[in-house]
């Protein structure tokens, strides 16, 4: 009788590698919160030099930190 083995093996993560994941997801975050503050901060004369419609600003703004 053969013994069937499976190939895959399930990833092994320690508290380290989680720790190391949620320190970039944070970065990520807080690099787009301060985007969208800078955004916000621009006048209607920096937005129009961008090339990009208002309307396309205000929707990037209003998006919640985790959405990309």
């Amino acid at each position: 009788m053969t013994e069937l083995t499976s190939s895959y093996h399930h990833p092994r993560y320690t508290i380290f590698d989680l720790i190391a994941q949620l320190r970039a997801t944070m970065a990520v975050w807080q690099q787009r919160v301060r985007e969208r503050h800078y955004l916000a901060q621009m006048n209607w004369r920096e937005v129009a030099d961008m090339g990009v419609p208002h309307s396309a600003i205000e929707a990037e703004i209003a998006k919640p930190m985790w959405r990309a």
